[in-house]
């Protein structure tokens, strides 16, 4: 056998175990995928966030009720002037909410005061002098009250622009009301 031949012999051989290695080496390496831990923590998560905000109260009453019952004038001019959207409130919450794959359940726990007000002008004259009665004046109101929803929600697609259905319930109490009359 010359040298070449040995040599190229050689040279084969040791390609092929050089390759059989590199060929080993990738069938044991553990593949690693970026995707899928961002995936995976995309699948569960825990959510919280802080809301505020100022509110104004415009007030449309169901039912009308007055101190006085009209004796010789009408009803409607008994009726009180409201101020609408003039004493800011405010509310402060928390949405905590906790999802997994596409579903998600939630609660809203928010601390709400309402300020409304109304103003009241009368004047009722009779037919002497002496027959006269007139009255001025302006009630300021404060609810404060805190609401404790639950909601479920499901992402029906996982895209870019998810639609959803959500139901829930909540339940709300008064915690505080105040009346003021000047």
């Amino acid at each position: 056998m010359s040298f070449n031949k040995l040599f190229t012999y050689t040279l084969l051989l040791a390609t092929v175990l050089l390759l059989q290695n590199t060929a080993q080496a990738q069938s044991f390496k553990k593949k690693k995928n970026k995707g899928n831990f961002a995936e995976d923590f995309l699948k569960t998560q825990w959510w919280l966030g802080i809301r505020g905000g100022i509110n104004f109260t415009n007030v449309t009453p169901i039912n009308r009720f007055s101190g006085f019952n009209p004796v010789n004038y009408s009803e409607e001019s008994l009726e009180k002037e409201y101020k609408s959207f003039e004493n800011p409130g405010f509310n402060i919450g928390m949405d905590i909410t906790f999802y997994h794959a596409g579903f998600s359940i939630s609660t809203f726990p928010s601390f709400f005061i309402h300020n409304l007000g109304y103003e009241s002008n009368r004047l009722w004259e009779g037919d002497a002098a002496a027959d006269r009665y007139e009255t001025k004046y302006s009630v300021d109101q404060s609810i404060t009250f805190i609401d404790l929803p639950v909601a479920v929600k499901y992402d029906i697609l996982k895209n870019k622009v998810r639609p959803f259905v959500m139901a829930g319930a909540f339940y709300s109490f008064k915690f505080a009301a105040n009346k003021e009359v000047n």
